[in-house]
């Protein structure tokens, strides 16, 4: 794992794989020196955790070299301890020297390769927080569990904690000393071991996901040591030299600074709360609001309601006299007044920089106003054109499309005054056109972003870019390996080409393996074969490549009298009324339609033992299609397994089966002793067919596969079916049933061999198809293409070859007319075989590359073939296909020997042209033969052999053969010499050729242990592996081996023709190649690729618009030794959302990560729609330079409109929970007033209050004066993933789970020295103390819990939590922990694979350790007993919650509304009789709010809580922040709360509530999961705005009333029960691929669903709304909504003075508004 390289003592940076651990979150407070030096130590305590390899093992020398050094300070404290001592008691220094030296030592080390630059970039992104928090949090918790340490209180001075200490598992025990940590696991290792022999160990593993301990490790016993240490200091140096000097299992884990780091608190001793860390990987969108009704403040109005909104000159001119500190027009005036040499000017300097000001202020009103006066839409058409014309002309264009994507509102009116030239206009229309740049179109044009050809989904919300960086390494890692594995063998060229090769993708490398490097190879007689002609005549019409890319076999010709059609589409008349035309079948699809048309578009064989047992997957599917009116022809193939075995080995030229004999039998009595065969059912359904059609057949092989079972094994069982089966279709009836089964049976004959015209079935000829095709009973194909038993994967087969199908009738290949059979067009070409082979079943291969020393010498080309004919790539001609064949055989085996002598026969007989002789394939293939390691060393000979067999190429076949069979036969003792002399009809010459061959040639090394191959005796075609299925393999064998790679030699070939020039080893260097490439392509990590090569062959004219940097021919000297680099290529249009976002990281890439990078640019030639392509602002915070001279990374937004109000966005990634931390403004309603300025010191003005006195920097000391400022924070992270029921094959849609953080409470502290360990006792309060004399206070132990319901949709569940390690089980108190259990297993293309060997269990843990959480699978299955127990009863309802508590839900946005929310919840508290609990969505909520919100909650005596809920991907998101807000309050009500309330009530924040709300909680809802209130109809003068009466709401609801969403309550345990969370958001998906429906989401969506979803309609007196309730009703009501009038435009705050007024209130809105101000004047008051 270290690589050459400079070094610290054997520590080598250079080439290590960045670590996955970067604890480099310590300390502030340190001078700037010290700071920059501890910056550049931090990548030395990221070492506690290996990536990609074992950092452990480079650590030692690390460690090494630190003790060396003497006494190195405490790495958190460069400075010694903050106290001035040590602290800590271990010998930690005082000096800097000696820390300052290592950093600068090791700031050396990361030179400028990928892998050091990926790695400092990861650092500045702090990638590894994540993991440097889950290492802190398992080492703080072993401390507390253990009592090694008690965290820091006001009361208890701090308990030190060793700098090192070691925890043994399983036993518990923790220690500080090396050696008896030591002494203590050899006792633990040995009593595992005699446990291990009784029973192997089956608890949790104490390691982490990708943790490699250092020695060997046992997992039966699971005993390993966990040692947590401060990387630096000498405790921990002499610790891990101990545990590595004694080969002792154990891995390693960065403990952090736990007694500092705690959680931003002040520690007491330092004085200094820990610091936050700054992370990145996020965007910031400005979106400009809709401010159709007034939604500000009135508290932060610095301007009145009533103001006609004229300026004030002369205030803005005293407003301006100050100087503001802040930035106007680039300059900030304030800082430039306070430098020295203006500060002792006279007042005229500041007189003018004033005079300045103001005109600054009044220019940049003006300017910014201009700049964001949108253009009219005929101007804007061009839009996209403009700004790529303008990125195209810019010095650097990255920078100007940074600039113009991410702030376009603002450059619009500037872009549509360009004038577009005719080239780029040009470029952009061949753009548009290239297949790459089409596949990439999505609604805001053309995005695309390649890592090698590998899409990136930036686009998607999910984009995750710590994703991206792990992306990044794997491709590089994936390089590495291709010039490690290939780079002695293949020059740069090669290399570069096979990098091209995966950059491809198997798709773009299988088209160009074609013939003409094309898939434009259908030809007119290939399409008119007719698979209703004599066979003969097929095949000679059949030297034309097919239509199809895949593997089919040819199981249409020779059917006759083999194969049973149950029906077909063109000749029955069931399907006369069916259209004839292709046009119709094509318009009839495009609208979702079946593609019903009268012809054979697709026919599937199924090969069937009907008395085997069991119903047919494929049949069943089959019958579902036929139904569906699909054009499909159904067949079967009715044998039997032992009837192919009889025939197979009866050695005749064909089958032969007696007729069936009845003798005179007259009823079914005289059938019971006659046995029930597979050929007596091919008779009753050939009958069948005859008399009534083929789909009554069908129905019978239906009902006898599903009747046949145990018992049945007679004749007259069999005929029992048949008469039942005709019974119940009403068919035959009475005793002339039983006499056509009789006859029926009594009409089996020998077959007429010369009878060519007979169409009876004869089963003798169904047994030889079988066995000629090498089918046996199960498979199934459609079309040729073999189907498999997943009902998932044979729906995606036949979607597939149904869009393979249109595409051939829309490109004319398929007609009304030709070909005359479309399914002899599809087993036509050189990917149709005729026979099945094992190898044509295995989906991708699996390939192999051994390095066995054998050169050219030992390569033999079949003597009937061509040698020359390799040259045709080098003349670039049409390119053979290149193969090396390699036989790996254990001549000391029969096995092998015959294999050897078989092989060498095949080859030789292989002809060079596959397939058709004429217009085939050709091949260039040479053979080894390579006895396997251990083969032969036995006898005397053996070594001698293998010699000889590496010079096999001077010898002719016959040769070799006569040798290998003298070898044979020769006993183990025989020398060469003796085997060769028995070659008596050999010449002289040619037996001192294989004597001096034995002698000279080359010992090959083939001892390799090949893990997953069944045997000792394979082949190699390429590298691709072929295990014969016996003692034997055949031309046959050969053929189809080489067929399946036949394409992708040949793609391979054509782009290494560099590398064939003069290349002595030609075909090795190919067969390397394609072995590396293939590997690739069939792992089962292989990620698809696209092709974006055109782009790079792009036409001439398309130029202006594509740009590169960094090419390869300009990398610089770094690069030396690596020829290989990692591509990145984006396709974009300017102006959309993605290009935002992926601007700033195409910087980072070509100026920090300096990859090659391609950019064309794809702007869409016209644009439509009254908004601007991106109606935002944006930022994106990836900054890859962090350092503490530089400011800390955030997104920084400047010179913003102010006519507009603003509303901001977060863009994070998908496992993020972040919400507000610090916001001074109102990030709702963001707007700038000229005359008081937009910082946050304006604003709080104009509210009147004092800025906080920390508000004037943040943590990193970054000033805040002038500027608004806005901090989030990063709560939590996701688990989220599919559930799977493997019992039924579906999502447990309701299942409950829950995660507890996994608590170390059986852990025991041994004393340095001690014989004993002190012993832990949890309290009855659950706290832990110890037992022995030295206990302190109990250790206070932290419990997390958190549950949700897995929904139906994909089985998705979402569970929050911070770093760690927890256990995630079905909740313990639900009725699925009694139906349900989990068990492991693999998703694999959506196929469920249980692992069998495993147990099923309960729980299982989980780990958060990144910020790219990936989706976890989680597996359950029924318990015996429960196979049909319903998850839910109507029971439910009365279990759990808490009756005496009103449970509201509500949320809110804005400062205006958080107000009314306060007024909201004042008013529900004080009406309702019993206790109220209000759960709040926080995404959208201030800091400010939520801490005064809780104060106030206290006073009031009500209970808060807050809730959120991450919008799951694959649910479709919304972009406005309204319509986001109203998915919020209504899709996920099933999972937003705690499983234990059952009842909760939603209510709107503008609400005043006059009534009981305990009245609506008991109100019984009628078996409805929720009640809403209808909406009101007595105000007369908006009756014509009640859309809900008229037009598609009048004739959906159907008489049903419509009803507002102000205002309802929810029947959670219903709710949950029914599933209708799961059915309002599939009614969701579906109405909203439509983006004018749901206009009001939030409402519409439960009364559009109303039909299924019943609504209980309240009583009217609990909501009344002046809008559209008269006033006469408004003194029953019982709460109060300010909902918006349509007739006019009112503002919010004076609607509710005006309104809740009066002596119908105990209080007035303004009397409960002064009450909440009260709340939290004495809140800030406190603080």
């Amino acid at each position: 794992p270290c690589h050459t390289g400079r070094s610290i003592g054997g520590l080598t940076m250079t080439s290590l794989q960045p670590p996955a651990a970067a604890c480099n979150d310590g300390p502030a407070a340190m001078n700037l020196a010290v700071e920059a030096a501890l910056s550049n130590l931090k990548p030395l305590r990221d070492l506690a955790q290996n990536w990609d390899i074992d950092i452990a093992s480079c650590l030692e020398d690390y460690l090494h070299e630190l003790v060396s050094l003497g006494h190195p300070p405490d790495p958190r404290f460069p400075n010694g301890h903050p106290s001035g001592g040590n602290g800590t008691g271990n010998g930690t220094g005082t000096g800097t020297g000696s820390t300052s030296d290592l950093a600068e030592d090791v700031a050396e080390l990361f030179d400028d390769s990928f892998q050091g630059r990926v790695l400092r970039y990861n650092l500045a992104l702090r990638t590894y927080s994540p993991l440097c928090e889950l290492h802190r949090t398992l080492a703080r918790d072993a401390a507390i569990g253990s009592g090694l340490y008690q965290p820091h209180d006001s009361v208890h001075s701090a308990k030190s904690l060793a700098n090192a200490f070691a925890v043994i598992h399983p036993s518990g025990i923790v220690g500080t000393d090396a050696d008896s940590v030591v002494e203590a696991f050899r006792d633990v290792q040995a009593q595992a071991k005699i446990s291990a022999n009784d029973d192997a160990y089956s608890g949790e593993s104490p390691l982490l996901p990708g943790e490699r301990p250092r020695s060997q490790y046992n997992e039966s016993t699971a005993a390993v040591i966990i040692l947590y240490g401060q990387f630096g200091a000498p405790d921990f140096a002499k610790f891990y030299s101990v545990l590595s000097s004694e080969d002792i299992p154990f891995v390693v884990r960065n403990m952090g600074a736990i007694d500092f780091e705690e959680s931003g608190e002040n520690t007491g001793f330092t004085g200094l709360p820990a610091e936050k860390t700054t992370l990145q990987g996020y965007g910031v969108r400005l979106d400009i609001r809709n401010l159709e009704y007034k939604v500000f403040d009135d508290k932060a109005d610095t301007n009145d309601e009533d103001e006609s909104g004229e300026e004030d000159n002369e205030a803005e001119r005293v407003l301006s006299a100050s100087l503001r500190p802040e930035f106007l027009a680039g300059f900030n005036l304030s800082r430039l007044a306070d430098r020295g040499t203006l500060a002792m000017e006279n007042n005229s300097t500041q007189e003018l920089l004033s005079s300045v000001q103001s005109k600054l202020i009044e220019s940049h009103h003006a300017q910014s106003f201009k700049a964001q006066t949108v253009p009219p839409q005929w101007q804007r058409r061009d839009l996209p054109l403009q700004a790529a014309c303008v990125i195209s002309s810019a010095s650097d264009p990255l920078w100007a499309l940074q600039d113009i994507a991410q702030n376009l509102p603002s450059h619009a009116s500037t872009l549509v005054e360009v004038d577009v030239p005719d080239d780029v206009r040009i470029a952009a229309e061949i753009t548009s056109e290239m297949p790459v740049v089409m596949s990439s179109r999505g609604d805001q044009g053309p995005f695309a972003l390649f890592v090698n050809g590998r899409r990136i989904a930036v686009q998607r919300p999910s984009f995750n870019l710590f994703e991206l960086m792990d992306i990044l390494r794997e491709e590089d890692s994936l390089l590495a390996e291709l010039e490690g594995s290939l780079g002695q063998h293949i020059g740069p060229p090669g290399l570069a080409a096979v990098q091209q090769m995966i950059e491809m993708g198997e798709t773009a490398l299988d088209k160009l393996g074609s013939k003409d490097g094309s898939i434009e190879k259908d030809s007119e007689d290939a399409m008119n074969v007719d698979m209703f002609r004599d066979e003969d005549a097929v095949e000679e019409e059949s030297d034309t490549d097919g239509a199809a890319s895949k593997f089919r076999i040819d199981v249409g010709r020779g059917y006759r009298g083999a194969v049973a059609y149950m029906n077909d589409i063109e000749r029955d008349a069931q399907y006369r009324q069916w259209p004839r035309s292709i046009q119709q079948m094509l318009m009839m699809s495009q609208f979702g339609q079946p593609p019903t048309v009268r012809r054979n578009m697709f026919t599937m064989l199924i090969v069937l033992d009907p008395l085997s047992g069991g119903q047919s997957v494929t049949m069943d599917m089959a019958i579902q299609f036929i139904q569906a009116s699909m054009p499909l022809r159904l067949g079967f193939l009715l044998v039997s397994e032992s009837d192919i075995d009889t025939c197979r080995t009866s050695g005749g030229d064909g089958c032969t089966f007696p007729p069936l004999n009845i003798g005179d039998a007259v009823d079914l009595t005289d059938l019971k002793r006659i046995k029930a065969t597979t050929q007596a059912a091919s008779l009753l359904v050939d009958s069948l067919i005859k008399e009534y059609g083929g789909m009554a057949a069908l129905g019978f092989v239906d009902m006898l596969t599903s009747m046949w079972g145990k018992g049945q094994s007679s004749l007259k069982d069999l005929v029992q079916i048949y008469i039942d089966f005709l019974g119940r279709s009403s068919i035959a009836s009475g005793g002339e049933v039983v006499e056509k089964a009789l006859a029926a049976l009594a009409k089996d004959k020998t077959r007429d061999e010369s009878d060519k015209s007979s169409t009876d079935l004869h089963y003798a000829t169904s047994v030889e198809f079988a066995l000629s095709k090498s089918l046996r009973p199960g498979m199934s194909f459609l079309n040729g293409l073999p189907l498999t038993d997943s009902p998932r994967e044979m729906q995606k087969i036949f979607f597939e070859e149904q869009e393979h199908i249109m595409q051939l009738a829309a490109s004319g290949a398929i007609t009304d007319s030709k070909p005359k059979s479309i399914y002899g067009m599809l087993l036509t070409g050189e990917n149709v075989h005729a026979r099945h082979h094992p190898l044509l079943m295995e989906s991708k291969g699996r390939y192999l590359s051994i390095d066995h020393g054998a050169g050219a010498e030992s390569l033999r080309f079949p003597e009937i073939h061509d040698q020359e004919v390799i040259k045709t790539i080098e003349a670039g001609g049409a390119a053979a296909a290149p193969f090396v064949v390699e036989a790996f055989l254990d001549l000391d085996s029969k096995d092998g020997q015959k294999m050897a002598l078989d092989f060498i026969a095949a080859m030789e007989a292989l002809p060079q042209m596959l397939g058709n002789p004429k217009t085939g394939d050709v091949t260039s293939v040479v053979y080894r033969v390579l006895p396997r390691g251990g083969s032969t060393r036995g006898r005397r000979s053996g070594a001698s052999v293998t010699k000889l067999l590496s010079q096999a190429s001077r010898f002719d076949a016959s040769t070799l053969l006569s040798f290998l069979k003298m070898f044979v036969e020769k006993g183990d003792g025989d020398s060469i010499e003796s085997v060769i002399a028995g070659l008596s009809n050999m010449s002289e010459e040619s037996r001192n050729a294989l004597s001096e061959a034995a002698a000279s040639g080359v010992e090959l090394d083939t001892g390799m242990v090949i893990e997953g191959l069944p045997t000792t005796n394979f082949f190699l075609a390429n590298g691709r592996v072929f295990v014969p299925d016996g003692d034997t393999i055949s031309v046959g064998d050969i053929v189809i081996l080489l067929s399946m790679g036949l394409s992708r030699s040949r793609a391979i070939a054509r782009l290494m023709r560099s590398e064939l020039n003069g290349n002595e080893r030609l075909h090795d260097t190919l067969a390397k190649a394609s072995a590396f490439v293939c590997s690739h392509l069939s792992s089962s990590k292989y990620i698809k690729r696209v092709d974006v090569r055109s782009l790079q062959d792009h036409d001439e004219r398309a130029r202006a618009l594509y740009f590169t940097w960094n090419s390869p021919k300009d990398r610089s000297e770094s690069w030396v030794g690596r020829h290989l680099q990692v591509k990145i290529t984006a396709i974009l249009d300017p102006l959309s959302e993605a290009t935002q976002r992926v601007s700033p990281l195409l910087h980072a890439i070509r100026d920090q990560l300096k990859l090659p990078l391609a950019l064309m640019l794809a702007p869409r030639p016209v644009i439509g729609g009254d908004d601007l392509p991106v109606s935002s602002y944006y930022r994106f915070v990836a900054d890859p330079v962090v350092s503490p001279e530089r400011a800390a990374p955030k997104a920084s937004f400047q010179n913003l409109p102010t006519n507009h109000v603003l509303t901001i966005r977060m863009d994070v990634p998908e496992p993020w929970n972040v919400q507000q931390n610090y916001a001074i403004q109102d990030t709702d309603n963001l707007r700038c007033d000229v005359k008081s300025g937009c910082s946050d010191e304006a604003y709080s003005a104009a509210l009147g209050h004092r800025m906080p006195d920390d508000s004037t920097h943040n943590a990193q000391g970054d000033s805040r004066v002038g500027l608004t400022v806005i901090e989030y924070g990063l709560r939590s992270l996701l688990f989220f993933g599919q559930c799977h029921d493997v019992s039924e094959g579906s999502p447990p849609n309701g299942l409950q789970l829950t995660i507890d953080q996994i608590a170390q409470t059986d852990l025991r502290f041994m004393s340095p020295g001690a014989s004993g360990v002190s012993e832990m006792e949890i309290q009855p309060d659950g706290t832990m103390a110890q037992t022995d004399a030295s206990s302190s206070n109990p250790i206070p132990t932290s419990v997390y819990h958190t549950d949700t319901l897995v929904m139906k949709t994909v089985g998705y569940w979402q569970l929050r939590a911070k770093p760690g390690v927890f256990k995630l089980s079905i909740a313990s108190d639900s009725r699925g922990a009694k139906i349900y259990e989990m068990v492991e297993g693999t998703v694999v293309n959506g196929q469920v694979k249980v692992n069998k060997d495993a147990s099923a269990t309960s729980s299982r843990n989980i780990v958060m350790k990144d910020f790219v959480s990936t989706s976890q699978i989680l597996l359950v299955k029924r318990r015996e007993g429960y196979e049909n127990a319903k998850l839910y009863s109507e029971h439910d309802d009365d279990k759990g919650g808490d009756d005496d508590t009103v449970h509201v839900f509500s949320l809110a946005t804005g400062h205006l509304y958080e107000r009314f929310l306060k007024i909201m919840m004042l008013s529900v508290t004080k009406r309702t009789s019993t206790k109220v609990k209000f759960w709040l969505f926080e995404n959208f909520l201030s800091p400010s709010f939520k801490v005064t919100a809780t104060a106030m909650a206290k006073h009031i005596g009500c209970e808060v809580d807050f809730v959120t809920y991450k919008w799951p991907e694959w649910l479709r998101g919304q972009s406005e922040k309204q319509r986001i807000i109203w998915g919020y309050k209504i899709l996920f009500l099933d999972v937003l709360f705690p499983l234990d309330v059952k009842k909760i009530i939603y209510v709107d924040a503008d609400q005043v509530v006059r009534g009981d709300m305990k009245e609506l909680v008991d109100l019984d809802l009628q078996g409805a999961p929720y009640g809403y209130t209808p909406m009101c109809s007595s105000r007369e003068e908006t009756r014509g705005y009640a859309f809900w009466n008229t037009g598609f709401w009048s004739s959906h609801l159907r008489d049903k009333p419509y009803h507002i969403s102000a205002l309802y309550v929810v029947d959670l345990a219903r709710f949950r029960r029914e599933m209708v969370g799961d059915k309002l958001r599939s009614y969701y998906q579906s109405l909203t691929a439509d983006p004018q429906s749901l206009a009001n989401l939030d409402q519409d969506l439960p009364n559009y669903a109303q039909h299924d979803v019943p609504i209980f309609s309240l009583p009217q007196e609990w909501l009344w709304c002046e809008s559209w309730c008269s006033d006469e009703t408004k003194a029953t009501a019982k709460t109060i909504d300010l909902c918006n009038n349509p007739m006019h435009k009112e503002p919010k705050v004076s609607m509710a003075k005006r309104i809740i007024s009066g002596e119908l209130f105990e209080e007035s809105w303004v009397e409960l508004d002064q009450e909440v101000q009260a709340f939290e004047d004495e809140y800030f008051a406190a603080m």
